[in-house]
């Protein structure tokens, strides 16, 4: 199927991204899609990752109810899938074969659209590449959100708004000494997988007063300049995002801060 510029061919269904396969749903011809070995492979199960799988357009498609398989130009059986994002079926009995044919049955009606989609589909296999479980899971932390908060493991707090912006701060060596910054953040990617970008500038405020004779405090300014990433690769269940081991969402806005540089906390609005 082609819409546009984007083409969502059958051979997304095993390219290791989040573009799916998908066919317009009606026709009087079922659609399949097939798998081929030069030698006889043993199946003993498939792994899917049904439908559009990316927020709101999985529901806004059609997903795959059911399959039937047919084996080297024979029917072998009908595979049923529930309706979920990720789910793996083992067949009854294990089957050898060179084809593996699979023939769109039966689909769960999208709420908007009349396409049928498959994200990914593997035989016996159930890896998927983490950073393709951002898209899928976990890319909805950074949409309506108030502020996101961590510790950068420098010792500095950094604080991310939905504008693009962020401000950062570091504990004062001494009292009414303030260290503040300001920065930008963004999602890039690069080679297929996805990071959060951090840059930012903070005015670090230093005692210099090393004569002991003197009670004169003598404050000094640097400015520090950061730039770094930080993976978004993560499960299935989004627990964690790259080095943030532990993803804690706050429905409750606090402007208290709990230091843990392996915690991600996300304020919502």
């Amino acid at each position: 199927m082609v819409e546009g510029k984007t083409s969502y061919e059958p051979s997304n269904l095993k390219d290791g991204s989040i573009d799916p396969w998908c066919v317009k749903q009606g026709s009087s011809q079922k659609n399949t899609f097939t798998f081929e070995y030069t030698e006889p492979i043993t199946l003993d199960y498939v792994h899917i990752l049904n439908g559009f799988a990316k927020g709101d357009l999985y529901r806004k498609n059609n997903r795959i109810a059911s399959l039937n398989l047919i084996v080297d130009k024979q029917f072998h059986s009908k595979i049923d899938f529930p309706d979920t994002i990720e789910h793996e079926v083992y067949l009854a009995s294990s089957i050898k074969g060179k084809e593996f044919q699979f023939e769109i049955d039966e689909v769960y009606k999208g709420e908007k659209y009349n396409d049928t989609c498959i994200s990914e589909f593997s035989l016996n296999s159930n890896y998927v590449d983490p950073s393709v479980y951002y898209d899928i899971y976990c890319s909805h932390l950074f949409k309506n959100f108030k502020s996101i908060a961590f510790d950068d493991k420098k010792g500095n707090y950094i604080t991310l708004l939905p504008d693009g912006k962020l401000i950062v701060s570091r504990p004062p060596g001494q009292m009414d000494v303030f260290n503040e910054g300001k920065g930008t953040w963004k999602i890039v990617e690069e080679y297929g997988k996805k990071y959060l970008k951090i840059d930012y500038k903070l005015k670090v405020v230093i005692n210099g007063n090393d004569d002991l004779t003197s009670n004169e405090s003598r404050l000094y300014q640097e400015i520090e300049e950061e730039s770094f990433e930080y993976s978004l690769e993560t499960d299935n269940q989004c627990s964690y995002l790259g080095e943030f081991k532990k993803v804690i969402i706050v429905e409750d806005f606090s402007s208290g801060f709990s230091k843990d540089g392996n915690q991600l906390i996300i304020y919502r609005k």
